[in-house]
């Protein structure tokens, strides 16, 4: 099936040409984002990833283009539409699209939603993979799905430059998360990942 694209209301195709040039999330990564894996048809754990894509928002100041009732509803919608039961979804939301100004723009300003469905296939077992571990110089709040990578990204090219297959990022003598994997560990017998984070 072709790739599915998603603005503002417009079922497209992802090379479309409709981002405006004042978006802001192209001219300051004023966005935040969620990837959402679909088993079977069906989006894996919804719930969760709405509920961390809404502490995103409310993070950055960003007010819900909709209800988590309306944005799983698009979300099934895109599912659909792409017609892949193996997938990946990615949504983005932005502050909207307004001359640049490094100040928030009029409340009056709606934010952008876009997304793709790209298919995925079934991930199947491979020999351990290595990591190279590397400061972490991404800002404080990594915990906010914020649509600037800029660091992940050069994270990721130097681990692979270096023959590595992922990039672990460590900050204060503690391993943060990866460049763009998830990581969990074994050690005797125990499935090691991270802490869930409780922002109040």
């Amino acid at each position: 099936m072709p790739i599915v694209g998603y603005y503002n209301g417009q079922f497209v195709t992802p090379n479309s040409g409709i981002v405006p040039l004042d978006e802001r999330g192209h001219q300051f990564g004023d966005g935040v984002y969620e990837v959402i894996r679909c088993y079977g048809g069906r989006a894996f754990l919804l719930d969760w990833h709405l509920d961390r894509l809404w502490m995103s928002l409310q993070a950055i100041r960003i007010a819900p283009p909709f209800t988590k009732d309306e944005c799983a509803t698009l979300i099934e919608r895109l599912i659909v539409e792409s017609g892949e039961l193996e997938a990946s979804i990615y949504l983005q939301i932005t502050r909207g699209s307004a001359i640049r100004n490094h100040l928030f723009p009029n409340p009056a300003v709606k934010a952008n939603v876009s997304a793709t469905v790209r298919p995925r296939a079934s991930q199947i077992a491979k020999e351990p993979g290595t990591l190279l571990m590397m400061a972490d110089e991404r800002w404080a709040n990594a915990w906010i799905k914020t649509i600037n990578l800029l660091p992940n990204i050069l994270a990721k090219q130097t681990a692979h430059d270096m023959g590595a297959d992922e990039a672990l990022l460590v900050r204060d003598g503690a391993m943060i998360e990866s460049a763009s994997s998830n990581l969990w560990f074994v050690r005797d017998n125990q499935l090691i990942t991270a802490p869930r984070i409780v922002i109040s």
